[in-house]
């Protein structure tokens, strides 16, 4: 069943934290749960604390480091010293790729033992598939799949698509994703509307059919400044489509540069025109087998059983 909760993930009020740190207090004094498992950071912090009290072993997943490990600031000192105090009561801290765990011990935040990585949440390959008779674009389609931040690359991607425009490129460049005003890091809509309005981008929203939308499109682009393991890539890469992202931790795993896509230089929005011009450029043998390599190494690497298989094996050693 499920219990909900109130918790302010963008929040920094030490009032309303310590509110969140009190009622998993409660909540796991009820239940009294032999193993609790969390995920995103303010969980990762305040469960696994209120888990100690009530004498529950803890598993924690960290999905990606977030903004704050991003930029060099005080907060991340901040937070850094709450991961050190918080996580040495953890049996076990999932990590999504190499980087953020060693980022993990060059901090100290925890030690080798309790780490563990996994190949991102899992993805159903049986769910996400590729679709017959797909892109039928007279342009080559771009489709950028994210929340409208700024560490997304969704700068980056506006200026690619306006260089592209310029150049006389046969492209349409499209976003899907919702903003998040109360986000700090959140694009600007006035931004978006103007690139709209230039005939640069064409914006679809929000929308929780995906796998309808990622088929329309010729290549999947996520110019990230970090992720955990990015979900759009998998999703894109398990219905064979050809991908264009970052070479930073969590996208660069996924792409084999130059057989199932094209990593770009993170923040450079020349050198993500420039890969996009690369795909525009490939022929229609070529474009396909890029897709059939995507979806060859999504159900290699990273099909949900085999990352359910890692925490049941996990969860069998601690039993």
């Amino acid at each position: 069943y499920c219990i909900d909760s109130n918790i302010d993930p963008n929040g920094r009020s030490l009032f309303n934290d310590f509110k969140t740190l009190f009622q998993y207090v409660l909540m796991l004094k009820k239940i009294k749960p032999f193993l609790v498992i969390t995920f995103t950071i303010k969980p990762n912090l305040y469960a696994t604390l209120a888990a100690r009290l009530s004498k529950a072993s803890v598993f924690n997943n960290v999905t990606g480091l977030g903004t704050i490990f991003i930029e060099q600031s005080r907060m991340k000192k901040v937070i850094v010293q709450m991961l050190k105090f918080s996580l040495s009561f953890s049996e076990k801290i999932f990590l999504q790729n190499e980087d953020d765990a060693q980022l993990f011990l060059d901090n100290k935040i925890a030690e080798e033992k309790q780490l563990v990585i996994v190949a991102g949440s899992g993805i159903d390959t049986r769910k996400f598939v590729p679709v017959t008779g797909e892109s039928n674009q007279p342009k080559t389609v771009f489709l950028l799949v994210a929340r409208l931040l700024k560490e997304k690359g969704i700068y980056e991607y506006i200026e690619a698509g306006r260089m592209l425009k310029e150049e006389g490129a046969n492209v349409e460049c499209w976003l899907c994703g919702s903003f998040d005003d109360n986000n700090p890091s959140s694009v600007s809509r006035d931004l978006v509307e103007s690139a709209v309005k230039d005939e640069v981008l064409k914006y679809l929203g929000f929308s929780s059919e995906i796998q309808k939308i990622i088929p329309q499109a010729d290549c999947i682009v996520l110019p990230s400044y970090r992720e955990g393991t990015s979900r759009t890539l998998l999703e894109a890469g398990s219905m064979g489509k050809p991908l264009i992202a970052a070479n930073v931790p969590g996208c660069k795993e996924i792409i084999d540069d130059g057989k199932n896509g094209f990593l770009c230089q993170v923040k450079d929005s020349l050198d993500l025109k420039e890969k996009m011009k690369e795909f525009v450029e490939l022929d229609a043998e070529s474009r396909e087998q890029m897709g059939v390599f995507s979806r060859d190494k999504i159900v290699k690497e990273y099909d949900v059983s085999i990352v359910n298989d890692r925490y049941l094996s996990e969860i069998r050693r601690l039993t």
